[in-house]
């Protein structure tokens, strides 16, 4: 994907090539430290709540998400290889980030992006639609509004969303606990994993958390070796 204009109303930030090192390596970062933020504030142990990973495996994740990286065009120099590493990034960059209200303005119609997107559903409306109406509710209002509650302020800010809106994001994950705790539940997790991605993500899931179960009993299995020696 690519095009000449990113933003009509800041041309100086140029173009979008998505194989370019700038977008693939932030699409990534940012994707991956989204994630980290999602586990710590709403990634449930069993019964145990959420919790800040420590330091030291802050930093080891952001090396791991590094080397995720490099698997794609990226600019070395900038890889990150602890959080203090990624928040000065953050900063460096910090003039690529933000919401405006021209960001969504098509260059060669000056049409808003989301209005046409709305207007073509409305006049295309089919009752075939209506599985797919009900997959937006849960991703666009209950899952934004969880997922929103998780990120940093600033992240929130980014996204336009007022002082007075995030807090009531922030009461909603409080009061919405529970819930949370519920989704994470094998048959609710495996429901709207399939509604939202399809099969093969709950295979790639499944397959991701025996592959990471077995490496913990290895390096359990060594450091008993290893006492023993």
């Amino acid at each position: 994907m690519a095009g000449e204009v990113i933003d009509v109303g800041a041309p100086e930030i140029g173009g979008y090539r998505a194989n370019s090192p700038r977008e693939s390596m932030w699409a990534a970062l940012t994707e991956m430290h989204s994630m980290l933020w999602v586990y710590e504030r709403l990634g449930f142990r069993g019964l145990r709540f959420p919790r800040r990973l420590s330091a030291e495996e802050r930093d080891r994740y952001i090396r791991e998400v590094s080397d995720y990286c490099r698997l794609f065009p990226h600019d070395e120099a900038d890889l990150p290889a602890s959080m203090a590493d990624l928040q000065a990034l953050y900063k460096k960059y910090d003039h690529l980030f933000g919401v405006t209200k021209t960001l969504s303005i098509i260059p060669e119609t000056g049409d808003d992006f989301h209005e046409l997107w709305k207007s073509s559903i409305q006049k295309n409306y089919h009752p075939s639609q209506r599985k797919v109406k009900r997959q937006l509710f849960f991703q666009e209002g209950l899952f934004k509004l969880i997922a929103m509650s998780a990120v940093s302020s600033k992240t929130r800010r980014n996204s336009g969303v007022t002082p007075r809106r995030e807090k009531m994001i922030l009461a909603a994950r409080f009061a919405m606990m529970p819930l949370i705790w519920l989704l994470q539940r094998g048959p609710i997790e495996r429901y709207f994993l399939r509604m939202m991605w399809g099969p093969d993500a709950v295979d790639l899931v499944r397959s991701a958390r025996r592959l990471h179960a077995d490496a913990k009993r290895a390096r359990k299995h060594s450091a008993r070796q290893a006492r023993y020696a």
